[in-house]
């Protein structure tokens, strides 16, 4: 009994570890999830990378294919966009994009920010959100904290 009781501390214990943070709402058609990796599937059935650079940040996007996109509900798997700099080693921030009409994913360089950069990524014909990166290599989407790049 001791055993049994002891195995279900540490599982109580440890599971807020291993569980992803919920989906950030970013509009009523797209939300993003904040993920650290991505399965082997998702990355078989990503498209062809894309990436932009500004001021030292690169974005590097990869829409899912339209036969093969992760599903959960009523939401579908747009893409994956990963935010980071330009230097070897770093922990880019990356987001999991997920929409309920269909995508057509694509990210531009926007304006030049004295401190930091900013890009313009399209979801689909109606809908545009902005990321930015300031100086300290924090990370907004659509107005929304999402985390830091790590060095």
């Amino acid at each position: 009994m001791k055993i049994y009781a002891f195995r279900l501390l540490l599982v109580v214990l440890f599971a807020p570890l291993t569980v992803n943070a919920a989906p950030i709402q970013l509009s009523n058609n797209t939300r993003i999830d904040v993920v650290e990796s991505l399965t082997t599937r998702e990355l078989w059935n990503a498209a062809k990378p894309n990436a932009v650079e500004a001021a030292n940040v690169v974005v590097d996007f990869r829409m899912f294919d339209a036969e093969a996109r992760p599903r959960n509900g009523k939401w579908r798997g747009c893409g994956v966009v990963m935010i980071g700099t330009g230097d070897l080693g770093i922990q880019p921030v990356t987001v999991r994009i997920w929409t309920k009409r269909p995508c057509d994913l694509t990210v531009s360089a926007g304006s030049k920010l004295q401190p930091g950069a900013e890009f313009s990524m399209r979801v689909d014909s109606k809908e545009t959100l902005k990321i930015h990166v300031t100086r300290d290599l924090k990370v907004t989407v659509g107005g929304e904290a999402i985390g830091r790049i790590e060095d």
